[in-house]
């Protein structure tokens, strides 16, 4: 059977999206902005975002959402003072 690809509106600026793929890295669409994972670095981030690095499903700082196992997310400066 097939897979099907669909996108969704976010219920707001601050839920979790995770938007790492293939096609992002190759076309190189950087940076990710609030919110959005699947970030390596900070600079994988906009400008004043961090990426903060998770195993599981820790609460992300200023995002709602439980967000992909594992995935880590950009961030703003509460993000910064959190991370190890």
């Amino acid at each position: 059977s097939g897979s099907y690809n669909f996108c969704i509106e976010r219920p707001s600026p601050t839920y979790l999206a995770f938007v790492y793929n293939e096609d992002i890295i190759s076309d190189g669409i950087y940076p990710m902005g609030l919110c959005q994972g699947d970030c390596d670095e900070d600079a994988d981030c906009g400008e004043g975002l961090y990426c903060f690095e998770r195993d599981g499903f820790e609460e992300v700082p200023g995002c709602e959402g439980p967000g992909e196992e594992g995935v880590d997310y950009c961030v703003g400066r509460e993000g910064r003072m959190l991370r190890g």
